[in-house]
């Protein structure tokens, strides 16, 4: 438990958020942990890069579809608490590590999940269909 390892003090438990409040939380954290031991990917992640935040995040396969281009997540292996432990304190404590983290972080996110930006490239594609045809 919390309390064995001492980090109750630490850990506000926040009960049900709505989801357009999503933000006013990624943006009051210095860290986002997302370890699941399996899933698909997790909109939580790309909010939390979004919001310019570092992100610790379990090595699973879905991590390495576009999150390998720059460095842009800290992964760790599927229950590694020790790994988690020190990839938190590497991204409190590093603050090189941790400007180039969010930066690209901020950067992957546009390219990939901008709602704006992917959907103008979909009207490229379907009026270069149309003109074609």
């Amino acid at each position: 438990t919390l309390t064995k390892v001492g980090l109750e003090e630490n850990i506000i438990w926040l009960g049900h958020i709505k989801y357009e409040d999503m933000q006013i939380y990624y943006n009051a954290c210095d860290v986002v942990v997302s370890v699941p031991s399996s899933d698909s990917s997790p909109k939580s992640v790309y909010e939390a890069m979004f919001c310019g935040k570092p992100v610790v995040i379990s090595d699973l396969e879905w991590s390495h579809e576009v999150l390998d281009e720059l460095e842009c997540v800290y992964r760790i292996e599927v229950r590694n608490a020790s790994q988690l432990c020190d990839g938190i304190i590497r991204l409190i404590s590093d603050a090189k590590f941790l400007e180039k983290i969010t930066k690209n972080s901020l950067k992957i996110a546009h390219k990939y999940f901008d709602y704006k930006a992917n959907m103008s490239k979909m009207e490229s594609i379907m009026y270069d269909i149309v003109k074609k045809h």
